[in-house]
């Protein structure tokens, strides 16, 4: 589970749940079912399928939609998706890609580029790091190994793209939390 923990920052496994079971409700009380309905617009639970290109059959939502405040009171919301490449996309079988959609754009961000040899497990962590780029950590995998995969983005003329060159040099230091990925970054 994803949870809020400081400025525009969340972290896996940072909020338990519950230790109290719910009550038993007697049958005779019980209210009768209701329908489950999709959510609203403020939580999709897909993104409609031209928005990630790359993708074949259903885009599924990693997580709730995160806002974030970023350097200089700028805030965004960023939503993250898992979801398998189009045929042809990928080489590796078996595999699941992961994207987010950030200020209107729909970005992916594992599966191609320098990530394209790993499977998208999750998103782990999303913060707001130094001037005005956003770290992500994903749980990945490949056929012989789990790790983590630290990705930076970077505002460029207007939009958001993945800092390339930076999202590499991490892939060296594999910091498995914000504050590893916010002191590689600085």
């Amino acid at each position: 589970m994803l949870a809020l923990s400081g400025a525009g920052a969340c972290d896996a496994g940072s909020q338990t749940a519950p230790k109290t079971a719910p009550k038993p409700v007697s049958q005779a009380s019980a209210p009768a079912p209701v329908p489950v309905k999709p959510p609203t617009a403020s939580a999709p639970t897909a993104a409609p399928p031209a928005v990630f290109a790359d993708a074949a059959g259903p885009v599924r939502p990693d997580h709730a939609p995160q806002a974030l405040e970023l350097t200089g009171g700028r805030k965004a919301t960023l939503s993250s998706w898992r979801f398998e490449p189009a045929p042809g996309r990928s080489e590796a079988r078996n595999t699941y890609w992961c994207g987010v959609q950030l200020d209107g754009q729909a970005l992916t961000v594992i599966g191609v580029g320098g990530t394209e040899a790993v499977s998208c497990d999750g998103l782990a962590a999303v913060g707001a790091v130094s001037k005005g780029r956003i770290g992500l950590i994903y749980r990945t995998s490949s056929p012989n190994a789990d790790s983590l995969t630290a990705v930076v983005l970077a505002p460029a003329g207007g939009a958001w793209a993945v800092d390339e060159d930076l999202t590499e040099r991490l892939s060296e230091t594999s910091p498995a939390t914000l504050a590893a990925l916010r002191k590689a970054v600085e």
